[in-house]
């Protein structure tokens, strides 16, 4: 609240993209569907949710802002139930346990900056949390898996057409479902068919519209870039230390790479070479990237601990996979598909979307101890306040 109040821009983008969100306001709000000129349209995200907020608000920025602002703080409250439904706690001090855990996305830069300047991001998350309450339902519990399936389908894919690159959580969903469902025929292919007409069903009815919206977006921000890999990787090590740090203790972490340092030092060589030609733009590449720049402008040392920080990365990816969860193989994969395709790698691209995929498909974090949530709390809390000072410097 008090940052929705002093209009706090964490993220750097808040006043700049709100112009363009306003733009896209004014478009679909003033205009009949079939009247909408989707080359004005200043975006490259699906524009579901314009059309739902115009269902129940006027075109009133300030009422629009509020909207957004309410919508993005119930968010990690939705988020709290939905762990309930995967956990199972009952008790209060549990229940203190999952408030503390839900209340981490609070800290996110990027998540407050989207609330208070109305722009677009948290409404695929919203719609992302409540589809997660329906996808446990259908896990946990014996009762109307039929009615949940559909509305664990129909939120996902919500969020979907809100910000497609929620794309990489579709995949995650339809794979748990059927995994569950591997050894019924009726369920696996009900799974199957839904899927099918919640994905294909909008982009042929409303052909036109995406047809339009995919040559906006691919004329704007589809660009194959293999070095996005080193973006990637360096923002993604913003969040794979702290879960590192609480999943590995000293021995446990140190074993892996005495036991693989040759095959580290080698690798470490050839990604150096293979990306040491890449001239990274100062436009995006994450917190770690506009932090190098800051001490050491363009220099070698900005290259080489930039490519460094990327293959920690790569590093830590690879150990936590193996030695504590692999289902962290679904997100990192087709993530990193997506990412390859984009002109440029955005901090908020991660965040808080892997922080939230961490909570709801790994157990990393779902027997923390007090010490370790403190340390989280700081570890989080630290990196938004350096965020809102290099945006205030």
């Amino acid at each position: 609240m008090f940052g929705y109040h002093i209009q706090e821009n964490s993220a750097g983008g808040g006043p700049n993209d709100y112009n363009h969100i306003a733009v896209n306001y004014n478009l679909i709000f003033s205009n009949n569907f079939t009247e909408i000129s989707w080359d004005k349209y200043e975006s490259s995200r699906f524009p579901l949710h314009y059309f739902i907020t115009k269902i129940y608000l006027p075109l009133d920025f300030g009422i629009i802002r509020l909207n957004n602002f309410i919508l993005s703080s119930i968010i990690p409250i939705i988020l709290i139930f939905s762990l309930k439904k995967k956990l199972n706690y009952k008790n209060k001090f549990n229940y203190l346990f999952l408030i503390s855990i839900s209340f981490l996305i609070y800290l996110s830069p990027y998540f407050r900056t989207t609330a208070y300047w109305m722009l677009e991001e948290n409404f695929g998350i919203f719609f992302l949390i409540i589809s997660s309450y329906f996808l446990f339902s259908v896990l946990y519990s014996s009762k109307k898996k039929i009615l949940n399936i559909i509305l664990n389908l129909l939120f996902i894919y919500f969020a979907f057409f809100c910000s497609q690159n929620l794309f990489v959580f579709i995949i995650i969903n339809f794979f748990i479902l059927i995994n569950y469902f591997w050894k019924n025929l009726f369920y696996t292919f009900f799974v199957c068919l839904l899927n099918s007409i919640f994905l294909f069903l909008p982009i042929f009815i409303f052909y036109d519209l995406f047809t339009s919206l995919f040559n906006n977006i691919s004329s704007a921000r589809v660009d194959f870039n293999v070095n996005n890999i080193v973006d990637f990787f360096s923002i993604l090590l913003v969040y794979l230390l702290p879960v590192s740090i609480i999943c590995f203790n000293k021995n446990d972490f140190l074993n892996f790479y005495i036991k693989y340092y040759k095959l580290i030092i080698i690798f470490f060589g050839l990604y150096l070479f293979l990306f040491w030609g890449h001239d990274s733009d100062v436009l995006g590449g994450g917190a770690i990237k506009k932090l190098l720049l800051f001490f050491f402008n363009k220099s070698f040392f900005y290259k080489f601990f930039f490519i460094f920080s990327s293959f920690i990365g790569i590093i830590l990816s690879a150990q936590i996979i193996k030695d504590k969860d692999p289902k962290l193989t679904f997100f990192i994969i087709p993530y990193l598909f997506f990412i390859l395709f984009s002109d440029y790698v955005f901090q908020e691209y991660l965040d808080p979307l892997f922080l939230i995929y961490i909570i709801l498909f790994t157990n990393f974090l779902d027997s923390l101890r007090k010490k370790q949530i403190v340390f989280l709390y700081f570890y989080f809390f630290f990196f938004l306040i350096s965020a809102n000072i290099y945006y205030l410097i």
